[in-house]
């Protein structure tokens, strides 16, 4: 352990520092107590004149002064306390050496750190590898260092000049194997040396999955369990590349007590960083939004080469933010070698109750959501003829979005260029060709730039900009899911005639947040995510000269026609069965509804979730999880489809 190294060349040193000031003090007296003309405060003033040039590299009394005072005594002591000075007369040096570098670390420390704990915030990160350098590099370039003290902690070693870098960028580095320390008082050490108790962010960060979630179970999840016990408003952001740990993780958090869960948990990955940033800056209605179809016709038909973790992420963000009516169909055709094997571990996370699976098919069932939800599978090379023949036989024209994430460059930059001709040659140039890069940033902003391609292709959003402390923090999202949240649940709809009931009970909105499950949050997450879709939805169903705020208002506004807002609640006349049958009557309120149900729908079976009769989150099953008639229909759930209106009922309240 690196501490405990520290720990014993510290007690070296001062075992050294006091042999060598003994030994020098007795030669001293040896040496000057044989001068019988010389005063005693005299001697007293010439030993310590000798000490002291002792550690000043420089001594009064020579070596051949000590052996000549040996020689005219000879006795067992003298001549140990001769042979002692020999080895003093070099480790008192050493001592001050020492001493003095321990003195100008400590002060160059001061001064590079000046100011570095009196801030109020701080980021713990565990892990040190390429991906956390490039989050520092990226707080380097933001205001984000000037918001947050990092610390740094890492089993790894580098080196000095290395540490001195990260010393100068106002960081602090320390060497320290969490998951192999032999006391609890050790971690609690390090811990405490990196303020983790007033940490506004903890970041497991290493390579390892297990090893992340080994890290996370340091952290107390209440006050019982004799972990580390962090600040109430601390948020840990665990990286897991793994689909079975992340299953693990979740598990064992919401297994806690959610009255006295201490801190806020999100699970993310690389990938899913990268394709959420891809969606973001390209989303997937790009081939649409201005064509002047309607937005029941809007068929997202994906083309994916290459399954890895990116082309899964690919896949899975594309099942809650490629639904833009409630029946338009998702198409996602997959291209990659040895597909089967992968095909089979991507679809164990899905539930045998919401999906079909055939041998190269996924079908999500017609009785679990509304609209088309397909996944087909092709075994093959893209840099093939069958792979050319076939993507012909899908009909060219018919894609929306393209996405090469191969790991190989030159396999990516061959499939993209073929897809470029051969999209033009149908004359559809509409098509955005993202093109996974991560490899080779020279040649890919050569292809991306080059006015030789199509202005369509496009870099998928390389790993050094998608592994930044913006996106890993993603503040923006998480606090507008938060929002979501708390509004969600304290918003009241009740009957006209119910209009004085005080409703539902307020509290506070990041305790709240606190005690729902992380399945919970990721619901929130992705509703929020799908904001800019329904932005879209929104602005194409307006009648003409209507704003869509104005078109909101109508429905569920001061003098809606489903609703009345009143205050902090919203009021419908008559019973279930009569606010859906003026539903059914209203198309814009009817499409929102029904387009909200199936994301829903959609995003909780890429969750693994499935329908069942009762709600049951440990065996992920949900009641809603059917059709909007089949739920219309249900005299248990006919209440909670006006529930799928409350994201028309924030927008308005915002």
């Amino acid at each position: 352990m690196k501490e405990e190294s520290k720990f014993r060349i510290g007690r070296i040193f001062y075992i050294l520092l006091i042999f060598s000031f003994v030994v020098i003090s007795a030669e001293g007296i040896l040496f000057y107590g044989n001068k019988a003309d010389t005063p005693f405060f005299f001697k007293l003033l010439l030993i310590l004149q000798n000490i002291i040039k002792a550690f000043g590299f420089k001594t009064v009394i020579s070596l051949n002064d000590a052996v000549g005072v040996m020689n005219s005594h000879p006795s067992v002591i003298h001549t140990i306390i001769c042979y002692a000075y020999g080895l003093a007369v070099f480790t008192a040096p050493y001592c001050t050496l020492t001493f003095a570098y321990k003195i100008l670390e400590r002060l160059m420390s001061f001064v590079l750190n000046f100011g570095f704990v009196q801030k109020k915030d701080n980021i713990v990160i565990f892990g040190y590898n390429d991906d956390v350098k490039t989050i520092l590099e990226d707080s380097d370039e933001s205001d984000l260092l000037k918001k947050y003290c990092i610390y740094i902690v890492s089993e790894k070693e580098i080196s000095s000049e290395e540490k001195y870098n990260i010393s100068r960028a106002g960081r602090r580095f320390y060497n320290f194997d969490m998951s192999k320390a032999d006391r609890k008082e050790d971690c609690r050490s390090l811990l405490n040396k990196v303020r983790a108790k007033y940490a506004k962010y903890i970041i497991l960060f290493d390579e390892s999955s297990m090893k992340n979630f080994a890290l996370l179970q340091i952290f107390s999840l209440n006050n019982d369990d004799g972990g580390f016990i962090l600040n109430k408003d601390t948020k840990i952001i665990c990286r897991c590349e793994d689909y079975g740990i992340s299953e693990l993780i979740s598990d064992y958090f919401d297994a806690g007590n959610s009255s006295d869960r201490l801190y806020d948990l999100e699970l993310l990955s690389i990938p899913e960083l990268q394709v959420r940033k891809m969606y973001e800056d390209i989303p997937l209605y790009t081939f649409y939004k201005g064509s002047g179809k309607p937005v029941k016709d809007w068929t997202v038909h994906i083309l994916i080469a290459g399954f890895g973790k990116v082309g899964q992420q690919a896949v899975l963000q594309a099942m809650n933010l490629g639904v833009f009516s409630h029946r338009n169909e998702i198409i996602i055709d997959v291209f990659d070698n040895d597909i089967s094997t992968k095909a089979d571990i991507f679809a164990a996370q899905f539930s045998l109750n919401s999906f079909e699976f055939e041998d190269s098919c996924i079908r999500m069932k017609k009785e679990i959501a509304d609209g088309t939800l397909v996944i087909n599978f092709y075994n093959m090379d893209v840099l093939s003829h069958q792979f050319y023949d076939k993507v012909c036989e899908r009909e060219l024209k018919t894609y929306t979005y393209a996405i090469v994430a191969i790991d190989r460059i030159d396999v990516c930059v061959g499939c993209a260029t073929w897809l470029v001709k051969s999209f033009d040659e149908v004359e559809n140039t509409r098509i955005p060709i993202l093109v996974r890069m991560d490899s080779n940033s020279i040649l890919s902003d050569y292809i991306t730039n080059s006015r030789t391609t199509s202005p369509k292709v496009t870099r998928l959003t390389q790993r050094k900009r998608a592994v930044s402390l913006h996106n890993i923090l993603n503040e923006d999202i998480n606090i507008r899911a938060k929002e979501f949240n708390y509004i969600y649940s304290n918003i009241d709809i009740v009957k006209e005639s119910d209009k004085d009931n005080s409703g539902g009970s307020k509290y506070d909105m990041d305790d709240h947040w606190r005690k729902i499950s992380l399945s919970k949050r990721e619901s929130s997450k992705a509703g929020c995510a799908y904001e800019k879709v329904k932005d879209v939805i929104i602005g194409e169903l307006c009648g003409e000269g209507q704003s869509p705020k104005d078109a909101i208002d109508a429905v569920v506004g001061e003098s809606g026609s489903l609703l009345t807002k009143s205050g902090d609640k919203w009021h419908y006349d008559g019973n279930d069965d009569r606010f859906l049958a003026k539903l059914k009557e209203n198309d814009f309120a009817l499409t929102m509804v029904k387009t909200e149900h199936r994301r829903w729908c959609c995003f909780m079976a890429s969750k693994g979730w499935k329908s069942g009769s009762e709600r049951n989150d440990s065996f992920k099953r949900h009641d809603c999880l059917v059709t909007f008639d089949e739920l219309a229909a249900n005299r248990k759930t006919i209440e909670k489809v006006k529930y799928d209106m409350i994201p028309l009922m924030i927008k308005l309240r915002k």
